[in-house]
């Protein structure tokens, strides 16, 4: 516990010290989910899913929701951006989803830094097996306890190409995304919660099930609803009170999903509990960082934001360093910057140079 505490207020300082360094330049405010705003709430996510693990490797007991709770925010940044890019294509370009620039972004960005990440990971820690390897690389059979969020997400990114194709080839009103997004997701739920889910974690993928369609849904609303402008700009103190609620609502919703009663329901059932129980603390969180843009207009938030990704995929690995140790501690924090900055400076390199070879 002494070691999580540290490692707390090593992210506390390091806030602190940002904020002090850079307090004295202006920095923009940034507007209700626009690319700033996002970009604050994935610095909020990755920590989060940091913070949860580093926690549970350290021994802090029921830290793990937290990681879950970053987790939603991830996905709803996910539907979110994919829509909104969409949409701003379609309507201002006048420019269909094409299958081939949708694949090709998802592989650069994407897929690409995370088989770097884990052929060179599998290898440092001694673990490289082929028929491993290959299943994790097509996101079949995660190689680690971290990488079944990947293996969701390119079922996310398939699923929202493939109901895209089928709204411009029926000519559909926008709307019909959304509505086709949470079928498909209810009908995922189902079967995952009957013949998929993990006994020992049966909620891990099931209570995320609405994070991404939501996304999407946000993305809709608020680019034709001007009453949502206008609730944002008016509303604060509905919008704290609300906020708050949902972060009660999900707490103890949590504890309500530890009594023995729930966990012994058939998964189906005990997993559509668990579907409110990060859910509405990530969406508080969202609201939250927009109300209180001084706390977060943080420059080290938004450092840590820009590379979120990378982190989340060199973290799976770094963890192993954690050996109850200060000086565990100290290596994992440095192995992670180093391997994060390395990654995210290859990960430009070879996107022109791919950029560049497509191209031609």
């Amino acid at each position: 516990m002494k070691l999580f505490v540290l490692f707390s207020l090593a992210l506390t300082f390091t806030y602190m010290i940002f904020e002090i360094t850079t307090g004295l330049k202006k920095v923009s405010e940034y507007s209700f989910m626009d690319r700033s705003h996002t970009n604050i709430i994935r610095a909020i996510a990755i920590l989060m899913v940091l913070w949860g693990h580093v926690g549970a490797n350290l021994g802090v007991q029921n830290i793990q929701f937290i990681g879950g709770i970053g987790v939603t925010l991830f996905l709803f940044l996910s539907g979110y951006g994919l829509f909104t890019s969409y949409e701003k294509n379609m309507y201002r370009y006048g420019i269909k989803l094409d299958v081939k620039d949708y694949w090709k972004k998802k592989f650069t960005k994407i897929i690409l830094p995370f088989w770097i990440v884990e052929i060179s990971g599998l290898l440092l820690i001694g673990k490289f097996n082929f028929y491993t390897v290959i299943k994790d690389l097509l996101f079949l059979n995660p190689a680690t306890s971290y990488g079944w969020y990947m293996q969701y997400l390119i079922i996310c990114y398939f699923i929202f190409w493939l109901v895209i194709q089928v709204k411009e080839l029926m000519d559909l009103r926008s709307i019909y995304v959304f509505y086709f997004l949470i079928g498909s997701f209810i009908i995922w739920f189902v079967i995952d919660s009957l013949f998929f889910a993990n006994p020992d974690m049966p909620f891990l993928r099931a209570r995320q099930m609405l994070a991404f369609p939501l996304g999407v849904g946000l993305s809709y609303y608020l680019r034709r609803r001007e009453k949502i402008n206008y609730f944002l700009k008016n509303n604060i103190k509905i919008q704290i009170v609300y906020s708050l609620l949902g972060i009660i609502l999900g707490m103890l919703i949590t504890l309500v999903t530890q009594l023995d009663m729930i966990k012994s329901l058939p998964y189906l059932e005990s997993n559509i509990i668990s579907l409110f129980t990060v859910l509405p603390m990530g969406l508080s969180i969202i609201v939250i960082t927009n109300l209180f843009q001084k706390v977060f207009k943080n420059s080290f938030l938004f450092v840590v934001g820009t590379v979120s990704y990378e982190i989340y995929l060199v973290h799976a690995f770094t963890l192993n360093i954690i050996d109850g140790t200060f000086i565990g501690l100290a290596i994992f924090l440095l192995a992670t910057i180093v391997a994060v900055s390395f990654l995210f400076f290859i990960q430009k390199v070879v996107k022109k140079r791919l950029l560049l070879i497509v191209s031609k």
